[in-house]
């Protein structure tokens, strides 16, 4: 019993270790004051409040997809990209090859924490702050879209380990 157990437990740390390198996948999602909604997905690294090592991001606005974007390391505002889950933190600038698809937030003008969103495409652009329409961290969502992994691997682990002892017991 503590063999199966020890077996257990160094291969849940390897399991777990295997897969936290791996990239999450992040739904985001913005409401602008004039009724648009940005939305999107990422892939990234969570730490704290930040995701960091941002790739695979494509957005939409209103559900209309905008294509292409294919770099969102490098952000204009300082350091690499990050999205943040409470809003205050933002600093990104998503856009394609074409520089046509853009998206944009972050602190600009001295700010200390996000105080500005935009975007811009071929059909249309809008911003809001810093200024008459103030970006606002609560119309701001950013979540895992689906669990890790590791965390379905250690659920099953933990069962067959369960069935495993009430069986035993069962045969005693």
């Amino acid at each position: 019993m503590h063999t199966m157990l020890r077996h257990f437990a160094a291969a849940s740390i390897l399991l777990a270790a295997a897969t936290a390198a791996h990239a999450t996948t992040y739904e985001f999602s913005y409401h602008f004051l004039n009724g648009e909604v940005v939305s999107g997905k990422l892939d990234g690294a969570a730490s704290g409040n930040l995701v960091e090592h941002i790739s695979n991001v494509t957005f939409s606005i209103n559900g209309t997809a905008v294509a292409g974007l294919i770099n969102s390391q490098n952000s204009t505002f300082s350091g690499n990209a990050v999205f943040s889950f409470d809003g205050l933190a933002n600093n990104f600038l998503l856009f394609d090859r074409s520089f046509q698809n853009v998206l944009l937030s972050g602190p600009v003008n001295g700010a200390t924490a996000t105080n500005v969103i935009n975007y811009s495409t071929p059909r249309g652009a809008y911003a809001e702050g810093p200024g008459v329409e103030a970006y606002s961290a609560s119309r701001w969502s950013l979540t895992s879209a689906v669990p890790e992994p590791a965390t379905y691997a250690m659920l099953l682990g933990g069962l067959a380990l369960v069935g495993t002892v009430a069986r035993r017991r069962r045969a005693r």
